[in-house]
């Protein structure tokens, strides 16, 4: 878990100045993975980087027009489902 803690940390750095993480293939399954570090740590900042992760999710489906395409960027996905989940409480 220590090890884990480091590297979120180098995380949330990154996070915090493009929460993008542009050059990443999975950003928001980074972000998911942090939240869960964080939370396994008991650190406060989980929830915060879970909403974050939640609008980055909201912000890029907002941009697929296709319904049926939009369902499936937010339902095929399991990270995306587990960020809606957690989000949601």
């Amino acid at each position: 878990l220590d090890e884990a803690c480091r590297r979120a940390e180098a995380i949330l750095e990154q996070i915090a100045e493009n929460p993008g993480l542009p050059g990443t293939w999975e950003p928001l399954r980074i972000h998911l993975s942090v939240v869960q570090v964080l939370e396994a740590a008991g650190d406060d900042r989980a929830p915060g980087v879970l909403a974050g992760a939640y609008d980055l999710l909201m912000d890029r489906c907002e941009r697929i027009t296709d319904p049926g395409d939009r369902a499936m960027f937010l339902d095929t996905i399991p990270w995306h489902r587990e960020i809606i989940e957690r989000a949601a409480g």
